[in-house]
C-alpha cells in the first residue's frame, strides 16, 4: 500500500511540474509576453485547487478509496498510451497538445 501511495504522489508532481518545464517553449508558440506566460502558470495551480476540492467533495459522497481507483485509472490511460505511440514513431514524451500547437 506504501508502494501505491508513494508511486501515485510522484506521478501527481510529473504532471504538475512537467508543464512548467516548458513554460519557454509553451510562451513562444503561443506567443506570450511575460504577463501571459504569468497567466499561465498560474492558471495551472487554480485547476489543481479546484480538481482537488471536487475530488475531496466526490471522495465524502463515495468514499475515498473508490475516487482514488477511479483517479489512478483516468492518470493512467494516457500513460498506458505512451507505449504505443512510440511504437508509432511519435516520441513518448511529446503528446497531442505538442503537435497541435506547431503553426502550420
Amino acid at each position: 500500500m506504501l508502494a501505491l501511495v508513494v508511486a501515485s504522489t510522484f506521478w501527481s508532481m510529473v504532471a504538475y511540474a512537467g508543464p512548467l518545464g516548458n513554460a519557454v517553449t509553451l510562451s513562444a508558440a503561443l506567443d506570450a509576453s511575460a504577463a501571459g506566460t504569468t497567466w499561465v502558470l498560474a492558471s495551472m495551480s487554480v485547476g489543481l485547487a479546484v480538481t482537488l476540492l471536487a475530488a475531496g467533495v466526490v471522495a465524502d459522497a463515495l468514499g475515498r478509496a473508490r475516487v482514488f481507483a477511479l483517479g489512478a485509472m483516468v492518470f493512467a490511460g494516457p500513460t498506458s498510451c505512451a507505449p504505443s505511440s512510440a511504437a508509432l514513431g511519435r516520441s513518448s514524451s511529446r503528446g497531442w497538445w505538442s503537435a497541435s500547437a506547431r503553426p502550420g
